[in-house]
């Protein structure tokens, strides 16, 4: 009998790590959903005046973020889905990335079939290190590309 009541005691002094707060959840959301919309309006302004610019170039229609730019991260998985440390955040209605299937979420790992390495050990939250080599990567591939 003393036996049981001691593991008792001690499943209730373990420790528990506590949820993110709501609020914070809500904030991270909102955030996430006026990204959106500037997403979006900028992917409207440039897809309909491509026909008048000399210079294009593809645009997929998507927010990325980095787990590593939010100063909670803990707050950050629970607002967000992040299947890898660079992830769509959300997709602009009807866009290029929308059609293609991919979904809010999806994890990038890498692109034209090379991955990335990422040594985390370097980088310091919040951060955006790692988005900007990531957006200079996709600039580099769709400059190659023919489109």
């Amino acid at each position: 009998m003393k036996y049981w009541f001691g593991l008792l005691l001690f499943s209730i002094a373990a420790p528990v790590a506590a949820a993110p707060k709501a609020d914070d959840v809500a904030a991270y959301k909102a955030l996430g959903a006026m990204d959106l919309r500037l997403a979006t309006i900028g992917y409207r302004l440039v897809t309909a005046n491509a026909p008048f610019c000399t210079m294009t170039r593809p645009d997929p229609g998507w927010v990325l973020h980095d787990i590593a730019q939010y100063p909670d991260e803990e707050v950050a998985r629970a607002a967000f889905a992040f299947s890898g440390p660079v992830a769509i955040a959300a997709l602009v209605p009807n866009g290029a990335a929308e059609r293609a299937g991919l979904q809010a979420g999806d994890g990038i790992m890498g692109i034209d079939s090379r991955t990335w390495e990422f040594d985390g050990s370097k980088l310091r939250k919040p951060d955006y290190r790692r988005m900007e080599l990531v957006k200079s990567l996709f600039d580099d591939a769709i400059a190659n590309s023919k489109h």
